[in-house]
């Protein structure tokens, strides 16, 4: 989801563990789409080593 439609302000850092290094990650954006599961939270992550994915809410290690 969007910060927007969260009710977060836009300056929330939200920190992870990077999927690769495990080194402290921001997730940079997020949405949700359709699956044959039903909707899915995609989240952006980009960590202090400058790694960069885009994956599933659910898979990320939270600090």
């Amino acid at each position: 989801m969007r910060d927007e439609e969260l009710g977060q302000d836009e300056a929330t850092l939200r920190l992870v563990a990077c999927p690769e290094c495990s080194a402290p990650a921001e997730i940079v954006d997020s949405s949700r789409i359709g699956s044959t599961g039903g909707p899915m939270e995609v989240v952006r992550v980009r960590c202090v080593v400058a790694h960069q994915f885009l994956m599933a809410a659910e898979r990320l290690h939270h600090l």
